[in-house]
């Protein structure tokens, strides 16, 4: 076969006998090759595109970093509210006041509302008496 028809024609006139001369007409892909003008063009239009993603890329990046430093507190509270349902506690930092029980020999740790927060046995450095120490065994 030939690779080349109607070559006499001027273009829109070779479509006309290629319709006119085939047994039918479909719709069909197929890759075609491309003059250095097309390929030129396409290049061009594939920096542009590049381009342009990268500049997207970039807006979403700063748009998604902005949204994860909102949303982090949010987070925190989110899973800190989650540890008290939980545990049915919540962890708090405020004064303390400890105590030593001599007689017992145990040291209690309480808040401001007076309630005993934990307590363990007395090491042997702590049963030595100093001079406040002293001072609060003789007024009790």
């Amino acid at each position: 076969m030939e690779t080349k028809l109607f070559q006499e024609y001027p273009v829109g006139k070779r479509a006309e006998m290629l319709e006119s001369n085939a047994e039918s007409v479909e719709e069909m892909t197929y890759s075609k090759s491309l003059m250095p003008e097309e390929i030129e063009k396409v290049r061009i239009d594939f920096a542009q595109k590049a381009i342009e993603i990268n500049s997207k890329e970039e807006e979403f990046k700063e748009v998604s970093e902005e949204f994860h430093r909102e949303l982090k507190p949010i987070k925190k509270e989110f899973k800190e509210s989650l540890q008290v349902i939980k545990t049915r506690q919540k962890e708090v930092t405020e004064k303390v006041y400890i105590l030593k029980d001599f007689k017992e020999g145990m040291l209690g740790i309480y808040n401001c509302q007076g309630d005993l927060i934990s307590s363990r046995r007395l090491t042997s450095e702590e049963m030595q008496l100093s001079i406040n120490t002293n001072l609060r065994v003789v007024n009790q």
